[in-house]
C-alpha cells in the first residue's frame, strides 16, 4: 500500500506492538516514520516515554494491557 496514511498506520501500530513486547523489540526506524509524517502533531520524545510506560505497565499489570 502506498498510501501515506495508512503507512502511518501501520508504523504507529508497530510502534505500539514492539514497545509492548517484554523482549523490548528496536522500533526506532517506525517511530522516525511516525514522528516525521507530521512534525508539527507528534512528539518523539513524548511518545518515546509513553512507549516506555506501555512496556512497565505491560510487564507489572498484564491484564490491563490486554485488547478486548
Amino acid at each position: 500500500m502506498d498510501q501515506p496514511g495508512y503507512q502511518l498506520y501501520v508504523n504507529l501500530e508497530n510502534v505500539l506492538l514492539k514497545a509492548k513486547a517484554v523482549s523490548a523489540q528496536c522500533y526506532e526506524n517506525e517511530l522516525n516514520f511516525v514522528c516525521n509524517f507530521d512534525q508539527s502533531d507528534i512528539n518523539k520524545r513524548n511518545l518515546e516515554t509513553q512507549s516506555d510506560n506501555l512496556k512497565i505497565v505491560v510487564q507489572v499489570h498484564p491484564e490491563e494491557a490486554s485488547v478486548q
